[in-house]
């Protein structure tokens, strides 16, 4: 009965420490100066790259200083912006050391807790990921597929706006 007791206890402990921790996503809402949800006239330096869909458009961020996440240096920063508000931040890394990768997700896992399956459907792209998410805000850090021709061996901690994305859902159903 006392090693039942342990285990229950273990285990809502454990619930609790990740309930809180997950949470600091909220909290952030972004990656260093990148806010989710500002306003696009908030940045300088972006490089426009593209329509993707109706009010939703990408921009490179070009920076003359290395953009570094827990001392990584990034190879490419880009944004969406869905009606000139940020709608996802990512952070895209040349092939990096396992050291790197160790370093990003033990800060990550740190910062937000054990991470969870998330929403599969936005993770078909990747060999593996890792994954955070609130109902206002998706982080994952992933590795792209090997048979991705443009990204392959490349990495990526993509964040976006929950919130953003149910309003870009609802304004197209």
């Amino acid at each position: 009965m006392r090693h039942r007791f342990c285990i229950l206890y273990f285990l809502f402990s454990l619930s609790t420490v990740n309930a809180q921790t997950v949470s600091n996503l909220d909290k952030k809402y972004g990656i260093n100066i990148f806010k989710l949800e500002s306003d696009l006239k908030n940045y300088k330096n972006l490089e426009f790259l593209m329509d993707i869909d109706d009010g939703l458009k990408a921009y490179k961020y070009n920076s003359n200083k290395p953009l570094k996440i827990f001392g990584v240096e990034a190879a490419s920063v880009h944004l969406c912006f869905f009606k000139d508000k940020l709608y996802s931040i990512s952070y895209n890394f040349e092939p990096l050391y396992n050291n790197n990768i160790l370093t990003i997700r033990s800060n990550l896992k740190e910062l937000f807790g054990i991470e969870s399956l998330g929403n599969t459907n936005t993770l078909l792209s990747y060999d593996w990921a890792n994954v955070w998410e609130t109902k206002k805000t998706y982080l994952h850090f992933a590795k792209y597929l090997r048979s991705n021709e443009i990204y392959s061996n490349c990495f990526e901690i993509l964040m976006i706006s929950n919130v953003l994305r149910n309003k870009m859902l609802n304004a197209s159903f």
